[in-house]
């Protein structure tokens, strides 16, 4: 009796995990292709300046959609600076980027 609960066991993993991360996964792949060809559009822009009010300085873009001209620049939330694998990367966290929006308001 016992040797049938161990199979039961073995056999459910062998075969429920692998099943799971496919169904898993493959969700997410689909996902992913079912975006990509339902978008139907794509805009392709210029980089015009940068805006060095952040601690990054962000590219801001210029594109044309239907004749009208926008400028957009990304926005970021937390920065990463990378450096030399032998040193120590340095990290702006999410408090101090709010607090230098907060001061902005202010």
């Amino acid at each position: 009796m016992p040797d049938i609960r161990i199979l039961l066991v073995i056999a459910t993993t062998v075969i429920g995990f692998p099943l799971f991360a496919v169904l898993f996964f493959g969700h997410f792949y689909r996902r992913e292709v079912r975006i990509k060809t339902l978008s139907s559009k794509s805009v392709e822009g210029v980089v015009v300046g940068y805006k060095r009010a952040q601690i990054v300085a962000a590219p801001i873009v210029e594109y044309r959609v239907d004749g009208q001209t926008y400028r957009n620049s990304l926005k970021y939330y937390r920065v990463v600076r990378a450096t030399l694998p032998w040193k120590t990367n340095q990290v702006a966290s999410d408090i101090d980027l709010m607090a230098q929006r907060n001061q902005k308001r202010w």
